[in-house]
Protein backbone atom coordinates (compact mmCIF):
# COMPACT_ATOMS: atom_id res chain seq x y z
CA UNK A 1 0.00 0.00 0.00
CA UNK A 2 2.61 2.33 0.84
CA UNK A 3 4.23 2.16 -2.92
CA UNK A 4 0.55 2.87 -4.46
CA UNK A 5 0.07 6.40 -2.23
CA UNK A 6 4.33 6.91 -2.96
CA UNK A 7 2.84 6.23 -7.08
CA UNK A 8 -0.47 8.23 -6.27
CA UNK A 9 1.95 11.34 -4.97
CA UNK A 10 4.36 11.32 -7.86
CA UNK A 11 1.39 11.02 -10.26
CA UNK A 12 -0.65 14.08 -9.34
CA UNK A 13 2.58 16.66 -8.53
CA UNK A 14 4.98 15.82 -10.95
CA UNK A 15 5.26 14.63 -14.46
CA UNK A 16 8.07 13.01 -16.78
CA UNK A 17 9.19 14.04 -19.93
CA UNK A 18 10.27 11.52 -22.64
CA UNK A 19 11.50 11.92 -25.52
CA UNK A 20 13.26 9.47 -28.42
CA UNK A 21 15.53 10.56 -30.85
CA UNK A 22 14.13 10.28 -34.57
CA UNK A 23 14.03 6.71 -36.28
CA UNK A 24 15.30 5.43 -32.78
CA UNK A 25 17.86 5.31 -30.93
CA UNK A 26 18.83 7.29 -27.42
CA UNK A 27 16.41 8.49 -25.39
CA UNK A 28 15.89 11.39 -22.78
CA UNK A 29 13.83 11.44 -19.78
CA UNK A 30 13.30 14.08 -16.70
CA UNK A 31 10.82 14.27 -13.78
CA UNK A 32 9.79 17.74 -12.78
CA UNK A 33 7.14 19.37 -10.44
CA UNK A 34 3.72 20.13 -12.37
CA UNK A 35 3.94 23.74 -10.92
CA UNK A 36 6.22 25.81 -9.74
CA UNK A 37 4.09 28.15 -7.60
CA UNK A 38 5.71 31.33 -9.99
CA UNK A 39 5.84 33.14 -12.80
CA UNK A 40 8.05 32.62 -15.51
CA UNK A 41 11.85 31.35 -14.08
CA UNK A 42 10.61 32.25 -10.11
CA UNK A 43 10.53 28.43 -8.80
CA UNK A 44 8.23 29.67 -6.00
CA UNK A 45 9.46 31.03 -2.84
CA UNK A 46 13.69 30.64 -2.26
CA UNK A 47 13.12 28.34 -5.49
CA UNK A 48 11.84 25.45 -4.62
CA UNK A 49 8.50 23.97 -6.11
CA UNK A 50 5.40 24.15 -4.32
CA UNK A 51 4.83 20.45 -5.29
CA UNK A 52 7.69 19.47 -2.60
CA UNK A 53 9.60 18.03 -5.65
CA UNK A 54 12.42 20.41 -4.95
CA UNK A 55 14.46 22.49 -6.55
CA UNK A 56 17.15 20.47 -8.44
CA UNK A 57 16.23 17.06 -10.96
CA UNK A 58 18.50 15.56 -13.78
CA UNK A 59 17.92 14.83 -17.07
CA UNK A 60 18.76 11.45 -17.99
CA UNK A 61 20.09 10.48 -21.90
CA UNK A 62 19.90 6.53 -22.42
CA UNK A 63 20.68 4.12 -25.18
CA UNK A 64 17.26 2.28 -26.45
CA UNK A 65 18.46 -0.42 -24.12
CA UNK A 66 17.74 1.47 -21.24
CA UNK A 67 21.94 2.07 -20.12
CA UNK A 68 22.83 5.45 -18.78
CA UNK A 69 24.48 7.75 -21.30
CA UNK A 70 24.57 10.67 -19.70
CA UNK A 71 23.18 12.70 -16.82
CA UNK A 72 22.66 16.08 -16.49
CA UNK A 73 21.67 18.10 -13.57
CA UNK A 74 19.24 20.33 -13.81
CA UNK A 75 19.70 23.32 -13.77
CA UNK A 76 22.95 23.24 -14.43
CA UNK A 77 25.72 24.56 -11.75
CA UNK A 78 27.07 26.86 -14.00
CA UNK A 79 23.68 28.45 -15.44
CA UNK A 80 24.23 31.74 -16.79
CA UNK A 81 23.57 33.51 -19.86
CA UNK A 82 26.19 35.70 -21.93
CA UNK A 83 24.70 38.83 -22.95
CA UNK A 84 27.87 40.91 -24.96
CA UNK A 85 30.41 41.75 -22.37
CA UNK A 86 28.11 40.77 -19.29
CA UNK A 87 27.54 37.39 -17.65
CA UNK A 88 24.26 37.19 -16.10
CA UNK A 89 23.29 34.55 -13.17
CA UNK A 90 19.64 32.61 -13.59
CA UNK A 91 17.31 30.72 -11.64
CA UNK A 92 14.80 28.10 -12.56
CA UNK A 93 13.63 24.98 -11.55
CA UNK A 94 12.86 21.80 -12.13
CA UNK A 95 8.62 22.82 -13.05
CA UNK A 96 9.93 25.82 -15.50
CA UNK A 97 10.57 22.78 -17.99
CA UNK A 98 7.82 22.27 -20.33
CA UNK A 99 9.27 20.69 -23.70
CA UNK A 100 11.98 18.45 -24.51
CA UNK A 101 12.59 16.81 -27.43
CA UNK A 102 15.39 15.54 -30.38
CA UNK A 103 16.52 17.62 -33.51
CA UNK A 104 17.03 14.52 -36.32
CA UNK A 105 20.78 15.37 -35.66
CA UNK A 106 20.31 13.59 -32.21
CA UNK A 107 20.73 17.41 -30.50
CA UNK A 108 18.26 17.38 -26.70
CA UNK A 109 16.47 20.42 -26.57
CA UNK A 110 15.09 21.50 -23.47
CA UNK A 111 12.48 24.88 -23.47
CA UNK A 112 11.90 26.53 -20.34
CA UNK A 113 8.47 28.65 -19.24
CA UNK A 114 10.12 31.83 -20.32
CA UNK A 115 11.02 30.31 -23.67
CA UNK A 116 14.95 29.26 -22.51
CA UNK A 117 16.59 26.85 -24.60
CA UNK A 118 19.25 24.28 -23.82
CA UNK A 119 20.93 21.89 -25.97
CA UNK A 120 23.34 19.06 -25.37
CA UNK A 121 24.77 16.51 -27.68
CA UNK A 122 24.25 12.98 -26.37
CA UNK A 123 26.53 12.98 -23.59
CA UNK A 124 25.23 15.61 -22.01
CA UNK A 125 27.91 18.23 -23.33
CA UNK A 126 26.46 21.90 -24.63
CA UNK A 127 26.19 22.07 -27.81
CA UNK A 128 24.77 26.21 -27.56
CA UNK A 129 24.67 28.40 -24.82
CA UNK A 130 21.57 28.86 -23.31
CA UNK A 131 19.24 31.68 -25.15
CA UNK A 132 15.47 32.87 -25.47
CA UNK A 133 13.81 31.80 -28.41
CA UNK A 134 11.30 35.13 -27.56
CA UNK A 135 12.51 37.97 -26.76
CA UNK A 136 10.96 40.07 -23.89
CA UNK A 137 9.38 42.56 -26.14
CA UNK A 138 10.02 44.89 -23.44
CA UNK A 139 13.34 45.60 -24.68
CA UNK A 140 15.17 43.92 -22.04
CA UNK A 141 17.35 41.28 -23.95
CA UNK A 142 20.43 42.11 -21.60
CA UNK A 143 18.72 41.49 -18.59
CA UNK A 144 17.95 38.02 -18.93
CA UNK A 145 14.12 37.86 -19.47
CA UNK A 146 12.25 36.19 -22.15
CA UNK A 147 8.67 35.77 -23.26
CA UNK A 148 6.46 33.11 -21.46
CA UNK A 149 5.14 30.24 -23.46
CA UNK A 150 2.19 29.19 -24.18
CA UNK A 151 3.78 25.56 -26.38
CA UNK A 152 7.00 24.65 -27.38
CA UNK A 153 7.54 21.83 -30.04
CA UNK A 154 10.15 20.43 -30.90
CA UNK A 155 11.20 19.21 -34.74
CA UNK A 156 13.56 17.25 -36.58
CA UNK A 157 15.24 20.82 -37.37
CA UNK A 158 14.61 22.88 -33.99
CA UNK A 159 12.12 24.09 -32.07
CA UNK A 160 8.67 25.99 -32.70
CA UNK A 161 7.39 28.68 -30.06
CA UNK A 162 4.48 29.94 -28.96
CA UNK A 163 4.43 32.91 -26.09
CA UNK A 164 1.30 33.81 -24.45
CA UNK A 165 0.98 37.48 -26.50
CA UNK A 166 0.53 34.70 -29.54
CA UNK A 167 4.02 36.11 -30.96
CA UNK A 168 5.89 33.03 -31.97
CA UNK A 169 9.08 31.79 -33.46
CA UNK A 170 10.94 29.17 -34.98
CA UNK A 171 14.82 27.89 -34.22
CA UNK A 172 16.58 25.78 -36.71
CA UNK A 173 19.79 24.33 -35.62
CA UNK A 174 22.55 24.69 -38.22
CA UNK A 175 25.53 23.01 -38.15
CA UNK A 176 28.36 22.18 -40.46
CA UNK A 177 26.44 19.52 -42.54
CA UNK A 178 24.43 22.55 -43.73
CA UNK A 179 24.66 24.80 -46.81
CA UNK A 180 26.13 28.23 -45.39
CA UNK A 181 24.11 29.94 -47.66
CA UNK A 182 21.04 28.67 -46.11
CA UNK A 183 21.65 30.75 -42.91
CA UNK A 184 22.70 33.66 -45.05
CA UNK A 185 19.34 34.29 -46.84
CA UNK A 186 17.72 34.50 -43.51
CA UNK A 187 15.14 37.06 -42.75
CA UNK A 188 17.05 40.51 -41.46
CA UNK A 189 14.81 40.25 -38.00
CA UNK A 190 16.72 36.62 -37.19
CA UNK A 191 19.28 36.04 -34.91
CA UNK A 192 22.56 34.29 -35.20
CA UNK A 193 23.53 31.94 -32.45
CA UNK A 194 26.90 30.39 -31.87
Amino acid sequence: EDSFELSRLLSTTTTTFVAGCPNGGPIAAVTAPLSTGGGSGGGGIGNVSTSGFGSRTTIRIMNNSGKLMAAIPFPPKDFSLFTGTQQIQIHRSPGDIIAIGFTSRCVLVVVLRDSLVLSYDLLGKRVLPPFFALIDRNGERNLGKGTDLLEARIFEGGVAVLGVDMSSAVVEFLDEHDDPSYADEADVTSRRIV
